[in-house]
This record gives structure tokens, sequence and C-alpha cells, in this order.
């Protein structure tokens, strides 16, 4: 698709209707453009489209169809783009849609089974703290058509193996690859789908690739990359910008130098976050920021909810948050971080077993079972780890607190599921504000 403005009055069809789809009628609408179609498969979905005036239908003209403006929860394989692929209509995303009307706005995009999240809003707040406005969207829960760019210069996008799918012309100035783990297979199928839905990012992108390659497949990448500068970072080798005895280390920009002091940055525990830490650090020095400004930046980043969030502490007690490890992968890197975890899981289990996790066991004190995969995990810690079912979220906070104010020594009582959340919340933060909640009304319910 050329780099022109969507035209107006020829016709959209926005398939899906979430907070992306609906957020793309909105601007199509703020742009002048009338012709407008919708489908969800969602009966109340439909209607909110219908309040705002537009025509729902699974009866398109395909020939008039300039775009199908698909949502990334929609798959390629759904009967509509189908149809629209048939008919030669244009499929694109909401970041098309932006990138198509703002050309000369610059753009990060960060991507990777895990950790994406944290470092697009560490990406954020460190360009913000160093004076650059900045907005920050997509996959972390804003979508980009609901964003203002007025007196804005950058955007930090967080991108799904999604919404990299089906997106047509990112154009990135700056793209970041963190890590590569099996997930979202219901929807790629296989591992190879997976990983080329992940290497569009790098289509198109102007001034440099971040990869981590301690992963051998975007080591490999990383080696295929000739158009732009690649900047490796690493936890486990000593090659471009890596973590090393507590350090961070800066063979790009700074000779091989010590730059960064990790343990300044308690908020950021763990090898993972060091991972996260080093691709901002990379971005930053790439875009010409100071080592001194990057690191103000990191120290006041205040965390992102859901991801190891600090909730509360009772006494020698300490309350986290890690709704978001949705898979083993995720939660490995929350247990990693702590000792006498006190930890709740459960819920949907995804497609590789607790048996990953093994290795941690003997930092668990006491696992507290939730959910649909309570009986499963169950079958796998029992004899290594002791274990109360507890079904549901309110029950395992309870006796979780109650098993760690006996301990003799400092506890963790660590949410960290390794589950999917939908057999008992809509989404992984509905899951976490429950946890908040439960865990901040303990001390009038325990004594």
């Amino acid at each position: 698709m050329k780099k022109k403005k969507p035209e107006k009055n020829l016709l959209y069809f926005v398939l899906g209707l979430g907070r992306t789809g609906l957020a793309a009628i909105h601007w199509l609408q703020q742009q002048g453009n009338t012709s407008i179609m919708a489908w969800d498969d969602q009966p109340a979905a439909r209607a909110q489209a219908q309040s705002l005036g537009v025509q729902v239908t699974t009866q398109v003209p395909w020939s008039t169809v300039l775009a199908c403006v698909q949502s990334p929860g929609i798959s390629p394989d759904h009967p509509l783009s189908l149809k629209a692929v048939a008919a030669g209509a244009f499929i694109i995303t909401d970041f098309d849609l932006f990138n198509l009307h703002y050309p000369n706005f610059s753009t990060i995009g960060i991507t990777g089974t895990n950790g994406k999240s944290t470092t697009a809003a560490l990406m954020h707040h460190a360009l913000q703290s160093a004076g650059w406005p900045t907005l920050l969207g997509g996959n972390i829960g804003t979508p980009v058509l609901s964003l203002d760019p007025t007196n804005m210069q950058w955007g930090v996008w967080e991108l799904s193996s999604y919404q990299l799918e089906l997106s047509a012309s990112l154009d990135l100035d700056v793209a970041v690859w963190l890590n590569l783990e099996p997930d979202h297979l219901e929807r790629h199928k296989t591992m190879e789908a997976y990983k080329a839905a992940k290497s569009k990012i790098f289509q198109g992108v102007k001034w440099g690739a971040v990869l981590g390659v301690d992963d051998p497949y975007l080591n490999y990448i990383s080696k295929t990359i000739h158009d732009v500068p690649v900047i490796p970072i690493s936890v486990k080798q000593e090659v471009g910008i890596y973590s090393k005895d507590g350090w961070l280390v800066d063979t790009i920009f700074a000779n091989g130098k010590r730059v960064l002091c990790l343990d300044d940055y308690p908020r950021l525990r763990g090898e993972h976050n060091h991972q996260n830490i080093a691709a901002v650090y990379a971005v930053s020095r790439l875009l010409g920021l100071p080592v001194e400004t990057i690191a103000q930046g990191i120290a006041s980043f205040p965390g992102l909810q859901h991801r190891q969030q600090w909730v509360r502490q009772i006494g020698d007690i300490v309350f986290i948050n890690d709704s978001k490890g949705t898979n083993v992968d995720a939660t490995a890197r929350a247990l990693a971080c702590f000792d006498d975890i006190y930890w709740i899981l459960g819920g949907i289990a995804k497609t590789q077993g607790l048996e990953a996790l093994m290795e941690y066991f003997p930092k668990v004190r006491h696992a507290f079972l939730i959910g649909e995969a309570q009986e499963s995990f169950a079958k796998v810690l029992d004899g290594s780890v002791e274990y109360t079912k507890c079904g549901t979220m309110n029950v395992a906070v309870a006796e979780a607190y109650v098993h760690a104010k006996l301990a003799s020594s400092k506890a963790v009582v660590l949410l960290s599921p390794a589950c999917a959340s939908f057999d008992q919340y809509p989404n992984f933060e509905v899951r976490g504000d429950d946890f908040c909640a439960l865990v901040q009304g303990l001390e009038g319910q325990l004594s």
C-alpha cells in the first residue's frame, strides 16, 4: 500500500469491534470518512458500532472497499478477512492508518514473547524524562488511533505477533525484538509462522534494529539485517550491550565500559529486566541520549502494573502482582527474582506444562492453586512442593497470608499464574486488580 493519506468517502470495512476497532471507527469519522461498514462476531460489540452510526453487516460490496481495517484479535482465517483478500481489498491495521496519515512521525516498535510491555513503558518513560514528547500505544492497551500526536515527536509501540502479522506498512524508525518462546500457537499453528509474524517488525525499519541474541533464532536474524545498524543485547554473552556482574556493559557506544549499575534499579530485578534495561539503553544511545540522562530515566521508572508489581508489605511479607505471567516462561522470570515464595498460580494452562518450572520449585515454600488448571498443576507439584487447592483468588490470598505469617524469615506472596485468566476473569488486568484489592484488605480480614 502506497504511503498516502486515507481517502475520504471510499468504503472502509472495520473487522473486529473491540477497543482497536472502535478507535479506528472514531478516527475514520474524525477524518471525514462517512462510508464505513463493520462487523464483529459478538452482538454486544456490534451494538456499540451501530451506536456510532456505522452499518454493521456481513453483506459487504467488496469491489468498492478500499481497505479492511482488521483488529489484531481477528485471525487472517476469518471468513470475512478471506473474502476481503479474494476481492483485492487491502488488509491493514490501525498502525498502518496512523503511519499513512502521519508519515513524518517517528516510531519505535518493540516486540518479544515476554517483556515487551515493560520495555515499551520503560522506553516511553525514559524519553519523556529526557524531555522528548512521546506517545505510548499498541498492545500495551491503548489503540494508536485513540492517541493525539499533536505536538508530539515520538511514538513507542508495543507490537504483538497478531498486530505484526496483519500490518502492511509499519516502517518503524527503530525496531526491537527481545526474545522468542513458544506462544500463541493456537493462532499461528507453528513456530515458523510465529517467527514469520514477529519478523515483520524489521520490514522498512530506517535507523536501527535491537535484538536479544541469547535466543539462537534472533542471533541468526541479527546477522541477516544489513540495511541498518544492528545492536545485539544479551544477559548471557559478552556481545553488543550486555549485563555482567551487576553492570550493563556497552561495547557499541562506550568501548566496552561499564555504564549502568543494575543494582540501582530495584524495581527492575532479574535477568529479564536487565535485558529490558539493555534494550532501552541501546535505543536511547542510538537516538543520541547521554548515559546520565538514560540512567536518571530508568531510576525514576515506577514499574508497570501486573508485571512484578510491588503491591504492599505487611511486616516481613511482600506482596507481588505478576498477573501478566500468563505462560510458564513469564512466570519463570518472576520465580527467578525471589526466594521464600508463597506462590498463587492457576487458570487456563497453555501448551507448555508446569514441569518447565521445576528448577524453581526449591524457592517455593507453598503453592496455592486456583482455576481450571488446579488439578493438573497439583499432580506436577505433588511430592516436590507443598500446595493447597484454593479454587478462587480470595481463598488463595487469605491462605497465602496465613502461611507466610508463620515464616521465620522474610516471605514473598507472588501471584504469577503461568496461565491465561479466561476461566475466571475477562483478562489478566482484572485478575491482577482482584489480587491487589484482596491484598489491600488483608489487615482487616486477618489479625
